[in-house]
């Protein structure tokens, strides 16, 4: 059965065209923001990551409402 299994997994056909698209349009709209963040900008990413478990408890439309007043 084990056998059956592995043979079918390493002989059934695999299209990857689609997911390598995906990927390489991803490596340009990254390679975008990158090239196109401002420094102020990734100190702000760097300090909400590193309190991530901080921003997890807080609830999205909460800040999008004070962020609006």
């Amino acid at each position: 059965m084990a056998n059956e299994l592995c043979r079918l997994a390493l002989t059934s056909p695999v299209t990857t065209a689609s997911n390598e698209r995906c990927f390489s349009k991803l490596k340009l709209i990254k390679n975008h923001l990158r090239t196109t963040m401002t420094s102020s900008q990734l100190n702000d990413l760097i300090i909400l990551d590193s309190e991530k478990d901080i921003l997890d408890n807080i609830e999205m439309t909460n800040m999008i409402q004070i962020w609006h007043r």
